[in-house]
Formats: structure tokens, sequence, C-alpha cells
């Protein structure tokens, strides 16, 4: 996973929060790339923050975009926020690619919006960063990526925000299995920084529609 897209639609929001709409529009975006600011949902109410994805903790650098959802309750880094500041990222797709191919496909379910989950934290500048949590690649998506994000529910992300024990927790991460997803290869003007349209939803060229 090298980027993602948060476009999520209102009639998508009234469906998931209800009666308990977030107060704090959500941030749009096509071309979510590493460093860049989108909200992290820290509450089933639809309370919302603002933070960068990857930056650490330590140093407001770029190097923890995903953390492995086998080591995340184990790392130094990870440990306390595991147990008390975790987040969910509303997304409805990913990108992924070979940097000696550069050809980028997008990854997304066919009708359902993703939630990511993922670890937040405050940085040496007391803004806010979040890490996703990721898992190995399935079979299909190897040749483009290593790893994928873990892909929740609602009912799993809403205990996910819960304050569940901590091996509840890790039990919740373990027992996740890979939902089906579908793919199409999109344009390569989402390595021009700064790119963001709906171009990069739609399928480019040659690219086809495959189920896994």
């Amino acid at each position: 996973m090298k980027r993602f897209s948060s476009i999520i639609e209102k009639g998508d929001l009234e469906r998931i929060f209800k009666n308990s709409m977030p107060k704090t529009p959500l941030t749009h975006s096509y071309h979510v790339d590493l460093l860049d600011s989108v909200n992290m949902l820290i509450a089933q109410d639809g309370f919302l923050v603002k933070g960068s994805w990857g930056v650490n903790p330590k140093s407001d650098q770029i190097n923890l975009p995903l953390i492995d959802f086998r080591q995340v309750h184990v790392k130094p880094t990870f440990r306390l926020s595991f147990r008390t500041q975790r987040c969910i990222i509303l997304a409805d797709s990913f990108y992924v690619w070979r940097d000696s191919e550069r050809r980028p496909i997008r990854v997304y379910l066919e009708s359902d919006i993703m939630f990511y989950p993922a670890i937040y934290f405050k940085t040496q500048t007391d803004q806010y960063g979040f890490t996703i949590i990721s898992r190995p690649s399935r079979k299909s998506l190897r040749e483009f990526c290593d790893h994928e994000p873990v892909l929740f529910d609602q009912d799993k992300a809403w205990r996910w925000l819960d304050f569940l024990p901590v091996a509840q927790v890790i039990k919740l991460l373990q027992t996740t299995l890979p939902v089906p997803l579908k793919t199409h290869i999109v344009s390569q003007k989402i390595f021009v920084k700064g790119f963001n349209s709906k171009v990069l939803h739609q399928p480019h060229q040659e690219g086809q529609v495959l189920l896994f």
C-alpha cells in the first residue's frame, strides 16, 4: 500500500453514524500520500481529529506508514498507543505498485467504504500522526505490494474504538480475515506530486477489473 483514497459520500456517513453525524467535515481526497493530513475517527460518536499519515512521533519524519498487526502490540513505539490511542481511518480504496513497473493499481471494495484500524499519537510538534495496521499481502496482490491494510467491518471498527482489554484487541486483529476486493489499473498521474482528481478512480487503458 503506497497511497490511499478517502472519498466518503453523505449517504455513507448517514448509514454509518445514523443520529450522531461527525461535526467536523471529512477531508475528501483521491490521493492521500505520506504526511498528508486526514481525519482520524477516535470515538464511535463520530469524534474526528486531524492526523498526518506515517509521521514518526519521535522525529516528525516519514518512516511509520504501516505496522504489521503481529508486531503492533509489542513494538516499543506503539505499545502504549495500542492500549489507549486506537483510531479508524475511513477510506474507499488504496493504491499499490512495484516501483520497477510503475503500473499503479486501485484496490477497493465493490459497494462499501473501508475501515482501516490505526494507531495515533502526538508528534514532537504537538501534532497528531497515525500508522495504519497492516497484514502480509494476499497471494493475488504480492506482485504489487508486500503488505495490505487490515480491513474491518463496522462492527469490528466500533469494537476497535471501544475500551477493550489488550488481549481482546489482539484477538480482534488475529481473527480478522482478508475480504474479497476488486482492482483495476489507474493513471500514472498518481505519481505527480499534488495531483488529486477523480481520474485516479477510473480504469486506465488496458486496465481490467479482477475479483480475488
